[in-house]
């Protein structure tokens, strides 16, 4: 059990106030508040937010305060770190919530293998559980199914159960309609009951000791003003400092595993456009807005103006593209030696990095590349060097789009942000612009979830051998799930996306293409 943590009372009261307050800012302004100017007041006030239910599953899993303030500050330590690379921003609570359980996973297994070596000793047996509460070794299971949940369930059951907002508050921060919230809410609970019965929890159990407010627990302030302090510049006590790095690789290298080092720069692209890692603990960091046109009747640039820039570089290596937008080869060529400087430059600071950490490990570049594990000093260093070179590739994608727009006419941007949802492919009917333009509800999110199937694995390179062939299987998925809309829908679709561009050329521009890792390999 946990010692010295004062949790029943102390969380319901706090779910109760949290729910009930009105909130100046949204936990995405503070978030971008700290991103920009290292706003210490902002970080606390996430720190106080958010501590309830990172305290919680830090306590669930580890079952000492001790080895959960460890854990509670790891996980605002690697947000601090981290923090432009929450994406949306309004995902902040569940990201923060999957970094707390990976945090209190690791140091769970740290002590376990410690342990296993050392000699037992006769301790202090566990305070007795109150009757009716859950049994402890059944208290993780809640993370570890709730984390095991498809993203439209998981994070509604983490903002309005743990979190304490209400419906309309997470509406807001997810920036979904607030009956799609509800309705979500209400399936990943039911999923969640029969996940749970599963390994002999009933929700029935969790409302008996208080609901959801029993998985929060109460944070001493004077952990939320070391924890400030720790993560703003203070200094990192040695067991923090070895958690967060072994937390940081594992957000930084898993995918990288799966990837291939051989294949470093075009996953690092490749990636660009998605999540770091499963259950939503690491993405991408939000892009800029680029001017656009002035509006005219008529048009979607409101809804443009949400679309994020990605795949930019590859886009413009279509003719078809270029010509569709009015880009000259005389811009084209400028812009491409600008990306390459840019990039070259990137690659340098990976390779300094890397050096860095090898010689930190006592060893080279590859020592440095092969302690995956969290074995040595240097791992954090090279984790974070390339952690750097994937920021750096998605705000190249920025600059790019930046500098296309002085050259391009207002239509010829709008053109372009055009080109970049349709580049989604099917999946674009569930972007987040999408979702909002045509006020898709929850039941046709899951018709369309069905209609485009399993997601593509990045491992799966496009060959150009069989490129046109790939064209047409995803023009025929993209009018299947085209038939879950009204006539209206498709109408704002249609208006939305433009005219269609060929979808052989969207493919190419796909960073898993084959012409897309030779442009890379080529540098």
């Amino acid at each position: 059990m946990v010692d010295s943590v004062n949790r029943g009372g102390t969380g319901r009261l706090w779910g109760a106030f949290t729910a009930a307050r009105e909130r100046a800012e949204p936990d995405a302004d503070l978030l971008g508040r700290f991103v920009r100017t290292r706003d210490e007041a902002a970080f606390r006030e996430l720190v106080r937010r958010l501590g309830p239910t990172v305290f919680g599953v830090c306590c669930r899993y580890l079952g000492n305060s001790a080895d959960a303030d460890d854990a509670f500050q790891t996980t605002f330590l690697v947000l601090a770190r981290k923090a432009g690379t929450v994406r949306p921003p309004g995902r902040v609570a569940a990201w923060v919530y999957g970094v707390a359980c990976l945090a209190a996973r690791k140091l769970r297994q740290t002590r376990q293998r410690r342990q296993l070596r050392e000699v037992a000793v006769p301790h202090p047996p566990d305070r007795p559980a109150p009757e009716g509460e859950m049994d402890t070794e059944l208290r993780p299971a809640v993370d570890e199914e709730l984390g095991r949940l498809p993203d439209n369930f998981r994070l509604p059951i983490v903002l309005c159960g743990l979190r304490g907002l209400t419906i309309a508050q997470a509406a807001a921060e997810l920036g979904w309609p607030v009956g799609t919230v509800a309705t979500r809410l209400s399936r990943g609970r039911a999923e969640l009951a029969k996940r749970l019965a599963r390994r002999g929890i009933t929700l029935a159990a969790i409302a008996a000791v208080g609901g959801w407010s029993e998985l929060v627990a109460g944070v001493p302030l004077r952990l939320i003003e070391q924890t400030v302090a720790t993560a703003t510049g203070g200094s990192v006590p040695p067991a923090v400092t070895a958690l967060t790095s072994e937390v940081v690789n594992a957000m930084t290298w898993a995918p990288l595993r799966q990837l291939g080092l051989g294949l470093l720069v075009a996953s690092a692209v490749a990636l660009a456009g998605g999540a770091i890692i499963s259950n939503g603990i690491a993405a991408p960091v939000p892009n800029a807005p680029i001017p656009d046109a002035k509006p005219t009747p008529g048009d979607t640039k409101p809804a443009l103006d949400r679309v994020e820039w990605n795949m930019v570089a590859g886009l413009l290596r279509q003719a078809s593209v270029r010509k569709e937008i009015g880009l000259s080869p005389d811009d084209y060529k400028t812009l491409v030696e600008f990306r390459k400087e840019r990039r070259v430059a990137l690659k340098k600071r990976l390779e300094a990095g890397f050096q860095a950490g090898g010689q930190q490990n006592g060893g080279g570049v590859q020592k440095a590349r092969g302690q995956q594990n969290g074995g040595g000093p240097g791992d954090l260093a090279a984790a974070e060097a390339l952690d750097q070179y994937l920021k750096g590739q998605r705000e190249l994608e920025v600059e790019v789009a930046k500098k296309a727009a002085e050259v391009l006419s207002p239509a010829g941007v709008k053109r372009l942000k055009q080109a970049v949802l349709q580049a989604a492919g099917p999946r674009g009917l569930l972007d987040r612009v999408a979702i909002r333009e045509l006020q898709l509800t929850a039941e046709q999110e899951d018709r369309i979830v069905a209609a485009l199937g399993p997601v593509r694995s990045p491992l799966n390179v496009i060959q150009n051998a069989r490129l046109e062939r790939t064209a047409q299987e995803q023009d025929a998925v993209l009018e299947t799930a085209l038939k879950v809309l009204t006539a209206d829908q498709r109408k704002r679709w249609e208006a939305l996306v433009g005219k269609p561009l060929p979808t052989a050329d969207l493919l190419r521009a796909n960073p898993t293409s084959e012409e897309s890792m030779a442009d890379l390999s080529g540098e």
